[in-house]
């Protein structure tokens, strides 16, 4: 997911590149906001910028464009669009089903995930996802949640 691929959110991206560009960049950043409003997009947008070996500039942002953006065909950046970019991790809410019986996490499930996301360009709310969830995966019971074995990196 390359900035330019967000509608409405220049902006926000010009800020974030250059801070990314003048070597500023926190430890921690979190994208809020509503529903759909294009937050995650923004946030994997970030992250590739951040990763890119070869980012583009354009200069001053004039007339609301955008004043850099990742290259989007290094190595890095097309590991990002397919989102499996060994530094990017998800974490969502998920179930038992017939693959895995208890202590579900998220990682169980990642590529069903990262499926999900790349058909509706990172723009979906947790409904959509538990609908996508049910339809794909037979579950044992739906009483979704992230778990803590998700917070445990293999």
């Amino acid at each position: 997911m390359q900035f330019k691929d967000i509608e409405g959110q220049y902006d926000i991206a010009n800020q974030l590149t250059e801070i990314i560009d003048s070597g500023r960049i926190s430890h921690a950043q979190m994208f809020l906001g509503k529903t759909v409003s294009g937050n995650l997009a923004l946030a994997i947008a970030y992250a590739q910028y951040v990763s890119c070996e070869h980012r583009c500039h354009y200069g001053d942002a004039a007339e609301g464009g955008l004043r850099a953006d990742s290259c989007g065909e290094c190595a890095s950046c097309k590991k990002y669009k397919q989102l499996s970019h060994p530094d990017v991790h998800f974490y969502f809410p998920n179930t038992t089903n017939d693959r895995v019986k208890k202590d579900a996490s998220s990682s169980e499930f990642a590529s069903e995930f990262r499926e999900f996301l790349l058909a509706n360009h990172q723009q979906a709310t947790l409904d959509d996802w538990y609908s996508f969830f049910s339809a794909s995966i037979t579950l044992m019971r739906f009483k979704s949640l992230v778990s803590i074995s998700s917070s445990e990196l293999n």
